[in-house]
């Protein structure tokens, strides 16, 4: 195999063992010097191909220009946000979130898409795949080929949370609901305790 350095950062790679050639779109070891492929010889009883066409299937450079590989992007952009304020804006490799229908995950160049989410923990990983744990109480998430954005209701950061603390959270709104008896502030305590009790378990 045959290396060819195109660009500064891009590379391609040439068989002469096969027809016609085979492009390679793995990234090649950095070759400093050369871009020919002198060294290689057709193997025995083929003839060389004639014409304008035949002249670029023996200079694999000219060809394999066509065929350049363009690496992906590294990361996009991630946004989270309460209706507060925006809890987080930043650079991600990668956004893992739980959808209603079931967690996804979103890397650079995915598809658009927009999906509610259920409560659960967001996954955030940044370029040196270090992952921050986001605990959200629902919301929606909108996904494009170079960004993430997640709408959510409310959001805790599980790193500044311990469990001690998690399960104190539960049993103060525990006790808030076994007082309440109005409608509406059953419902409110209601949904306090789901939250704490999501906690608990996102922290396990």
């Amino acid at each position: 195999m045959h290396q060819h350095k195109i660009e500064k950062w891009r590379y391609i790679a040439w068989d002469p063992s096969r027809k016609g050639g085979i492009y390679d779109g793995r990234l090649a070891p950095l070759i400093e010097q050369g871009y020919g492929n002198q060294g290689a010889k057709p193997r025995e009883g083929r003839k060389k191909p004639g014409g304008r066409h035949g002249a670029a299937l023996q200079n694999p450079v000219a060809k394999a220009k066509r065929f350049v590989y363009k690496p992906p992007m590294q990361t996009m952009a991630f946004t989270l946000v309460t209706p507060e304020a925006t809890f987080f804006s930043g650079q991600a490799a990668m956004v893992e979130a739980p959808g209603t229908l079931g967690e996804f995950g979103v890397l650079p160049g995915h598809m658009n898409f927009i999906s509610t989410l259920k409560p659960g923990v967001v996954r955030v990983h940044d370029a040196q795949d270090q992952v921050s744990r986001i605990f959200v109480s629902g919301g929606i998430a909108e996904v494009n080929n170079t960004s993430c954005t997640i709408l959510a209701e409310r959001v805790v950061d599980l790193a500044a949370l311990s469990r001690a603390d998690a399960e104190a959270r539960l049993a103060k709104a525990k006790a808030l609901l076994d007082n309440t008896f109005e409608e509406e502030a059953v419902f409110m305590a209601t949904r306090e305790v789901e939250l704490a009790e999501a906690i608990v378990i996102a922290l396990a």
